[in-house]
């Protein structure tokens, strides 16, 4: 029984240590990034630019999503008429839970402090994102999925806004959240046309990052 508790408190102190890590339920609240190698990790994964006079102090977040690829060159209108009348969808499989992209946030909101700490419900509209459409219809690509790729759906939710000193600033982040899902597109005579992704709208992750004033 010792070896099995040991076991598990030593997965947990490692699931702890890497905010990268992609957590199967999203019940994990208030997780603070304090420690020097954990905050530089973050700036860098989120290609965080410091303000100017300033260092990140710490960063809280409500649930650890897993960073995406960029999706600057996804165009989820390249093709929203099918090149041939037959093209078809099918292996469709949701291949990541939880995934954001750090350079997409929905809203980015500074407070200077000194400024108290109250709870606050964020409501935004989360876009569903398409990487390509491969020459078959929105339409279809959807239906197969399972939800609208080119829609959007309104989430929301309830986070504890900290509370920053008078040299202090807060910056909170809304990201939307997503479940991955790949698919194959076919054309009328079985050719693969080749894979493309869908990302489903699920829910928010917010982020708030605290910046100490340099002395």
């Amino acid at each position: 029984m010792k070896r099995k508790i040991l076991a598990l408190l030593t997965v947990t102190l490692l699931c702890l240590s890497s905010f990268s890590t992609v957590f199967a339920s999203q019940e994990l609240h208030d997780l603070e990034l304090t420690t020097t190698s954990e905050l530089q990790q973050y700036i860098n994964q989120n290609n965080i630019v410091v303000p100017e006079g300033h260092t990140l102090k710490s960063v809280k977040l409500d649930f650890i999503p897993n960073p995406e690829e960029s999706f600057e060159n996804a165009n989820p209108y390249d093709s929203i008429d099918p090149k041939a009348i037959g093209d078809y969808v099918k292996n469709v499989e949701k291949v990541k839970d939880d995934v954001y992209f750090p350079d997409d946030e929905i809203s980015s909101d500074w407070y200077d402090g000194p400024l108290d700490s109250a709870e606050y419900t964020f409501k935004e509209s989360v876009e569903a994102k398409l990487t390509s459409s491969l020459g078959c219809s929105i339409s279809e690509i959807s239906a197969e999925v399972g939800f609208e790729v080119t829609g959007s759906e309104e989430k929301s939710k309830t986070a504890t806004i900290k509370g920053v000193n008078e040299n202090e600033r807060l910056n909170v982040k809304v990201y939307g959240v997503y479940d991955k899902y790949s698919f194959d597109v076919y054309s009328i005579f079985d050719n693969h046309q080749g894979t493309a992704y869908a990302y489903k709208p699920i829910g928010l992750y917010i982020a708030q990052e605290t910046y100490e004033l340099n002395k």
